[in-house]
C-alpha cells in the first residue's frame, strides 16, 4: 500500500507531458513531361515522404503552446521542408507563432487546387518569422498580421517584410484580402472559394507592384465536383508581367479514394503560351 501512495503522489508530481502526434504522406507518380523546346521526359518512381511530428501542451496559465516540423524525403535528400520549425501559444489573446510561419497573405490566401498535382497559390505572400492571428471578434472572421525581418532564419525574403490579411468563411463560402509590404514593392491579393454539396469553386488573383513599370499579376480559377469516392476538376491560370502575359496554364484533373488515406488520380497540364505539357498518373496514401 505504501508503495502505490508512493506511486501515486509522484506521479501526481510528474509535469503534464506533451500530446504527440505524427502524420504524414507519401507519393509515387508517372509522369510525361514536354517542354517548350518539344522534348519529352519521362519519369516514374517516388514523388515524395513527408512525416511531420506535432506536440501540444497546456501552460499553467491556461494557455496552449505547441511546435511541430516536417521532415520530407524527395529524391535522394532528407530535409526539413524547408523550413525550420515554429513555436505558436493561443489564448484569449489570440495566436501568437513564432519561428518559419507563413505569412498573412500567404496563409490565408484563398481556394485549393482542384485539380491534384497543381499549385492553385498563385505565388501570393511570403513567409514570415512572426505572425499574430487576433481573436475571433466576430464569427468566421479572421485577421493576422505578420512579419519577416531580412535575412532572418528560413523565410528567405530580400527585406523586411510585414504583411495583413483578413478572411471571412460562412455556409460553405469565404473571401480574403491581404498584402505584402517591402521598402521597393508591395504585393496585394484577393479571392474567394465556395462549397456546397459536392461542388467547390474558388478564384485568386494577385498584384505585384515593384516600381519599376513591369508589375506581375497573377490569377486562377478552380472548379471540382465530388461524387462518391470520385473527384473531377479543372483549374485555370494566368501570369501576366508587365502587360504581356508569360503563362496560360489549363490543367484537368481526376482522383478516386481507396480508402485508408490512399487515392489514385491523374492529371493533364497545359500551357499555350509556353507550349509545354505534362500528364501524371499517381498513387497518394496519407496517414
Amino acid at each position: 500500500m505504501k508503495k502505490l501512495i508512493a506511486l501515486a503522489v509522484a506521479a501526481a508530481a510528474m509535469p503534464a507531458m506533451a500530446a504527440i502526434s505524427i502524420s504524414g504522406g507519401a507519393e509515387v507518380s508517372y509522369n510525361d513531361a514536354t517542354n517548350s523546346s518539344n522534348v519529352t521526359t519521362k519519369t516514374m518512381g517516388t514523388e515524395q515522404v513527408d512525416i511531420t511530428f506535432s506536440a501540444a501542451s497546456e501552460l499553467d496559465n491556461g494557455m496552449t503552446i505547441s511546435s511541430g516540423i516536417t521532415l520530407r524525403s524527395s529524391g535522394d535528400a532528407l530535409n526539413n521542408d524547408g523550413g525550420e520549425g515554429s513555436i505558436t501559444i493561443s489564448g484569449s489573446f489570440g495566436t501568437l507563432a513564432v519561428g518559419d510561419v507563413a505569412g498573412a497573405l500567404d496563409a490565408l490566401d484563398g481556394a485549393t487546387a482542384a485539380v491534384p498535382d497543381n499549385d492553385m497559390s498563385n505565388g501570393t505572400g511570403e513567409d514570415a518569422a512572426l505572425s499574430y492571428t487576433l481573436p475571433e471578434m466576430v464569427s468566421g472572421l479572421t485577421v493576422m498580421a505578420s512579419f519577416a525581418p531580412k535575412d532572418g532564419g528560413d523565410t528567405g525574403v530580400a527585406a523586411d517584410t510585414t504583411s495583413v490579411a483578413a478572411k471571412y468563411s460562412a455556409a460553405g463560402f469565404s473571401v480574403f484580402v491581404g498584402q505584402d509590404s517591402e521598402p521597393t514593392s508591395d504585393e496585394s491579393g484577393y479571392g474567394f472559394a465556395y462549397t456546397m454539396n459536392g461542388l467547390s469553386v474558388g478564384y485568386t488573383a494577385s498584384e505585384d507592384d515593384n516600381n519599376t513599370g513591369s508589375d506581375t499579376e497573377r490569377s486562377g480559377f478552380q472548379a471540382g465536383y465530388t461524387t462518391g469516392n470520385l473527384t473531377l476538376a479543372v483549374n485555370t491560370s494566368e501570369v501576366e508581367t508587365g502587360g504581356v502575359v508569360t503563362n496560360d496554364l489549363t490543367s484537368y484533373g481526376l482522383s478516386y479514394s481507396l480508402g485508408g488515406g490512399a487515392s489514385v488520380y491523374a492529371s493533364t497540364k497545359d500551357d499555350d503560351k509556353t507550349t509545354e505539357e505534362n500528364t501524371t498518373v499517381g498513387l497518394k496514401f496519407s496517414f
